[in-house]
């Protein structure tokens, strides 16, 4: 009757492994198995050190000289540009402690797109503090970044901004 009892709550608990917990522990790992197994490993988990600390600090070796980015309100090309543009928008420089605070950016996944592609999907949001009602502003969109040079010599050469929606509260 023990070995009886024994053997039943053995086979509960691997049901319950296979049909909860296994789903997402092999979901989990594929997750990150892709990542890792895509063309630029490096420049992904640059990427995802980046979103997490809101480019403090922005890793330049991942970047052209002559970098190209380009949003529904500017561009520019060059590395300086590109940095003080973050920096502007975290607050980390005197235009951008005027403007701003409390700035942050939720990194939700990178997807390879093209040969020489990756897509990032995130949500910024900061605190408008020029304004006199200082709202946050939240946007959601994606970047899509084009890379030169093979794996592990990779580089950034543009980065395009998409906005899905700007919503201000």
């Amino acid at each position: 009757m023990l070995r009886l009892l024994t053997v039943s709550c053995l086979i509960a608990v691997s049901f319950c492994f296979q049909a909860y917990l296994l789903p997402r522990v092999t979901s989990h790992v594929g997750s990150v198995l892709s990542m890792t197994n895509t063309r630029f490993p490096n420049l992904e988990k640059c990427l995802y050190r980046e979103y997490g600390s809101f480019f403090a600090p922005m890793e330049r070796q991942f970047y052209a000289n002559d970098v190209t980015f380009i949003d529904p309100l500017t561009s520019f090309t060059g590395i300086d540009k590109y940095q003080a543009n973050v920096d502007m928008l975290a607050g980390r420089n005197s235009i951008g402690g005027f403007l701003f605070r409390d700035a942050s950016i939720a990194l939700h996944n990178i997807t390879p797109i093209g040969e020489n592609q990756l897509q990032t999907r995130w949500t910024l949001q900061v605190d408008v503090k020029f304004l006199p009602w200082q709202p946050r502003a939240k946007f959601t969109g994606v970047s899509i970044y084009t890379i030169a040079g093979e794996s592990g010599s990779e580089k950034v050469i543009k980065q395009e901004d998409y906005w899905d929606s700007v919503n201000l509260q």
